[in-house]
C-alpha cells in the first residue's frame, strides 16, 4: 500500500506507458522512508523519458479537452 493512494493509478499508468519504474524508497528530513514502486520497467530514467512523458501528457490533455468540449456541446 502506498502513502498516496489517489496518485497511484496515474503514476502506475505513466510508468507502464514509459516502461520505467517510479517511486521507491526516498529520504525525508534525513531519514529513509520505504515506499512502494510503481511499474516493473527499468529503474534508470533517461532524458528521452522526460520528453515522452511530456508528449504523452499533452496528448492526454488535448484528448480530455476535446471529450469535455463535445460533451458540453451535445
Amino acid at each position: 500500500k502506498h502513502d498516496s493512494p489517489n496518485a497511484g493509478l496515474s503514476i502506475s499508468a505513466m510508468a507502464l506507458a514509459l516502461g520505467i519504474r517510479l517511486g521507491g524508497d526516498t529520504i525525508y528530513f534525513g531519514k529513509l522512508k520505504k515506499k512502494a514502486w510503481f511499474g516493473d520497467g527499468r529503474v534508470e530514467i533517461k532524458k528521452e523519458d522526460i520528453s515522452k512523458a511530456l508528449s504523452l501528457q499533452w496528448r492526454l490533455d488535448i484528448f480530455i479537452i476535446l471529450v469535455l468540449g463535445i460533451a458540453i456541446w451535445v
